[in-house]
């Protein structure tokens, strides 16, 4: 078969094997034995051309013409594809290469190893059948051309008008309409008031609102946030007096700044079984509980809110269920790395009862719904290996494990009557349980419809929210001059958003490290220059941010703290070694300014005493520092810190060892960074959130005095700064729009 001639593997409907994976472009699927992943479009695309050109080299210029289709595709954008199709090649098939790089004066590109076999089908599908009728009436004389082409129309019609039948049970329309982030919605029992967590592009917080679903009336905001980013429920602008968000650091809890920072919401919205009041998770800094607020559902009115439940510090995924008037379950967990349980909760008697143990290792049952007759707890339990469907009978105080569900976790589960469950599976389909014949089956055939299922009363529809996380909507890293020392040039995408790019870093040599977390919550480590994109590592990490990078000044190395070590990776021949010893497990560091040297902080009474260790791992020692989360050198040899759960930024005299408050920060936003300040010889860049805006400032220091350079291009803290101070990298999110949508 030439290449150029007509091929059955660009049919979506025919299937194919190489070597030992069989590749389902109508799924967008690759399998091997019982392990089965979803794949991009464009990786489909990539394997069915390369298998119509057997073994044959594919050249970079052939990818651009046939299957990108566009010229100006960029190098590092094919090579990136590759390297993904590689990664996932090798994970379904471990023993040998499919994908060979050649170079050499024959030529550069790219040859598919294995060999490549059509799948034959036992039956044509319906437009296979279609395409061969219509060639099959063309084939015939005149003379009996018409009777058959008549016949092929009818059939035809009726065809179609099954397959219209079939679409149109399975759309999707969109329900809510607000500018910025709408997700997990809940649905009262009559199925007319809708609720869901909303969160303004202006603000970093998450508030209640609800809606009507059968009358048209605007949103409205049945909860405030703690800062400002739109108007109040009443309708007024908040208070511009507001004072200080800044907590001492003796009023606040473990781990609350490096641990939790973006966590400030109300969340998790939930109807009482009366749909007369709405429950909701309320995550501030100051308390973390169940509230309740009763509504009017008629005319969606509400009135105060009343405490049901404190949760504990780390329950930032707490979620209440009503089982009647007078009791909920609920989850939670009593430290960071616990799972979280099941439990049932009387208003009345202020009892609490344990309903589940889930193992040590993973997060436990993170998602759970009650049936709608009350007698079944649906739990998606999360394990080291996966994601478990269980069901809980509150009748027999009994669980039992139904099956293994997904590798990485697919939020949301729900009830579509009280005999089958509805859950988002490995492949991106919803899928039915049935209680009765213990039987699995496909809701409908849309792929991706949706995360976090929640089926409309007296209906056969089920709403889904577009996004899981901000990492469905993309992020790209961006650059800009540094107005204190060039001409303001507005941000310029470097990397663009194909995917989850985040934490730029500045290594030298016009060069970038980047980090891209997939759909799976794989991690990709990235170096970018000249424009090309080229993979240094690929991790899978129990973390779903990104890893903390630092570049080590002077050499061709940046480090990754991932996976309870710290790991050295070569930017030119992408070999990485292990630097810390498998008992020390840093969070945060950085690099003395000779590169020689790594500063971190270690528990140890729950003193955190700041250590440095050489770069050969053979020396570590104290500096005569405690309490630190991350400390940094500066050019004049002292060292400037952060302490433990704070967020201003200290000196330390290397000379007469004393320390003193430099800068005073508010409330900072997003995970533990070790790359939310930068020391220069002047001064120090840092992020702050200042007058309800996320702004980069300078502390000059001979002035002793800080202004802002420029306001930053999302709330993400973490920013990179080139080595001659001209150019600033952040990350950027593509869109921050996601709505709710019913699936009929």
């Amino acid at each position: 078969m030439k290449y150029h001639q007509k091929s059955r593997y660009t049919d979506a409907n025919v299937s194919f094997t190489i070597g030992k994976i069989q590749v389902s472009p109508g799924k967008e699927q690759l399998s091997c034995s019982d392990k089965s992943i979803a794949v991009q479009s464009m990786s489909i695309r990539l394997l069915c051309y390369m298998a119509r050109r057997k073994k044959a080299l594919v050249t970079r210029d052939d990818l651009r013409k046939h299957v990108w289709q566009n010229e100006e595709t960029a190098d590092h954008t094919i090579s990136q594809h590759i390297y993904r199709l590689r990664q996932t090649l090798k994970t379904l098939d471990d023993n040998r290469q499919y994908i060979h790089t050649v170079t050499g004066s024959a030529g550069n590109g790219y040859r598919l190893l294995a060999d490549s076999r059509e799948i034959k089908q036992t039956r044509a599908k319906p437009a296979v059948f279609f395409a061969r009728a219509w060639a099959f009436c063309l084939s015939l004389s005149n003379h009996n051309r018409a009777g058959y082409f008549f016949a092929f129309l009818s059939v035809m019609l009726l065809g179609l008008a099954g397959y219209g039948y079939y679409f149109s049970a399975a759309s999707i329309t969109q329900v809510t309409y607000l500018q910025g982030r709408e997700r997990n919605a809940a649905i009262s029992p009559d199925g007319k008031t809708l609720a869901y967590s909303y969160q303004s592009p202006q603000s970093p917080f998450w508030t209640i609102y609800l809606q009507s679903m059968t009358a048209d009336q605007p949103a409205l905001a049945i909860t405030r946030a703690p800062m400002p980013g739109g108007a109040m429920p009443d309708g007024t602008m908040p208070d511009e007096t507001m004072p200080d968000e800044t907590i001492p650091d003796e009023t606040r809890k473990p781990e609350q700044t490096n641990r939790h920072g973006p966590f400030v919401f109300d969340n998790y919205p939930a109807f009482a079984p009366d749909g007369k009041s709405l429950s909701f998770l309320r995550y501030h800094r100051d308390v973390q509980a169940f509230y309740s607020v009763d509504i009017d559902p008629l005319s969606i009115k509400f009135k105060q809110e009343t405490k049901l439940l404190d949760v504990n510090f780390y329950d930032v995924h707490a979620k209440l269920k009503w089982l009647d008037d007078e009791s909920f379950i609920f989850n939670s967990k009593v430290a960071r790395k616990a799972p979280y349980k099941l439990y049932r909760f009387n208003t009345g008697s202020g009892t609490k009862t344990q309903l589940t143990s889930p193992p040590l290792g993973g997060a436990g049952d993170k998602v759970h719904e009650l049936s709608p007759d009350k007698k079944h707890i649906a739990i998606i339990r999360s394990k080291k290996d996966g994601q478990y469907l269980y069901l809980y009978s509150l009748l027999q105080q009994k669980l039992d494990e139904i099956a293994f569900i997904s590798k990485d976790q697919r939020y949301g589960i729900s009830w579509l009557d009280n005999k089958r469950i509805v859950f988002l599976n490995q492949q991106g389909y919803l899928t039915t349980y049935a209680l009765d014949d213990k039987k699995f089956s496909t809701y409908n055939q849309l792929k991706n419809p949706g995360f976090s299922p929640v089926k409309i009363p007296d209906t056969d529809a089920v709403l889904v929210q577009q996004e899981w996380s901000l990492r469905e909507n993309g992020a790209n890293i961006v650059s800009t001059s540094n107005p204190r020392v060039a001409a303001s040039t507005g941000f310029t995408p470097v990397i663009p958003s194909a995917s989850y790019s985040r934490l730029p870093l500045w290594t030298g040599n016009d060069s970038l490290v980047y980090s891209v977390v997939n759909a799976d919550k794989s991690h990709d480590l990235m170096r970018y220059r000249q424009q090309v994109s080229v993979p240094l590592m690929h991790f899978k990490s129990y973390q779903s941010w990104p890893p903390r990078l630092s570049w080590r000044p002077d050499s061709d190395e940046v480090l990754v703290n991932i996976n309870q070590s710290c790991f050295l990776v070569n930017l030119i021949t992408t070999q990485s070694r292990q630097l810390c010893p498998d008992e020390i497990s840093p969070a945060l560091s950085s690099w003395s300014l000779d590169g020689q040297w790594l500063y971190f902080s270690l528990p140890k009474n729950g003193e955190w005493p700041l250590m440095r260790m050489h770069v050969s791992g053979a020396t570590l020692e104290p500096v005569g520092l405690d309490h630190v989360e991350i400390a940094k050198e500066g050019p004049d040899g002292n060292l400037y810190y952060r302490r433990k759960n704070s967020l201003d930024i200290y000196r330390f005299n290397h000379t007469d060892k004393a320390s003193s408050l430099l800068i005073e920060r508010n409330y900072k936003l997003g995970f533990a960074t070790n790359n939310d300040f930068h020391i220069t010889a002047a001064g120090i860049y840092f992020t702050d959130l200042k007058n309800r805006n996320s702004g980069l400032y300078f502390y000059d220091f001979l002035a002793d005095t800080r202004h802002k350079v420029m306001t930053r291009p999302s709330y993400f803290e973490s920013f990179s700064i080139s080595g001659d101070e001209k150019q600033f990298y952040f990350s950027q999110p593509k869109n921050r729009d996601s709505h709710i949508s019913i699936l009929r």
